[in-house]
């Protein structure tokens, strides 16, 4: 067996694939982390987005809740940079999408509305 030594240090090779494996994955944990449980692909992908309803087709189908929350300056700023790249500039579609990444692409609620129709069919 192979021994690597430094600084009169000597491990065996196994012992040094078992720290780089244990490394490796506390740093996929972290940036798993860091980035708020995204895929690390560069998943593009957006929540599915409501048909148009009511006379004059402005209304959306599903709920809609408003917020009024506080963030730090600089996740504004990251935020509305992504808006103006990303969302052309909607902020409630960004957020949407962050949120509908980040809690596992879950059914939204126009999306529940038009199966529970069809299941009572």
């Amino acid at each position: 067996m192979k021994k690597i030594s430094k600084n009169d240090e000597t491990i065996t090779r196994k012992e040094f694939e078992s720290v780089i494996s244990s490394l490796k994955d506390e740093l996929i944990e972290m940036i798993h982390t860091r980035s708020g449980g995204f895929s690390i692909d560069g998943d593009k992908a957006r929540p599915p987005k409501p048909k148009r309803t009511g006379p004059h087709g402005k209304k959306l189908e599903g709920m809609k809740n408003d917020v009024r929350c506080r963030i730090d300056s600089e996740l504004f700023k990251m935020l509305s940079a992504e808006c103006d790249s990303d969302f052309s500039g909607n902020m409630s579609a960004a957020l949407d999408s962050i949120l509908w990444k980040y809690f596992g692409k879950p059914l939204l609620s126009f999306q529940k509305e038009s199966e529970s129709s069809e299941d009572s069919r």
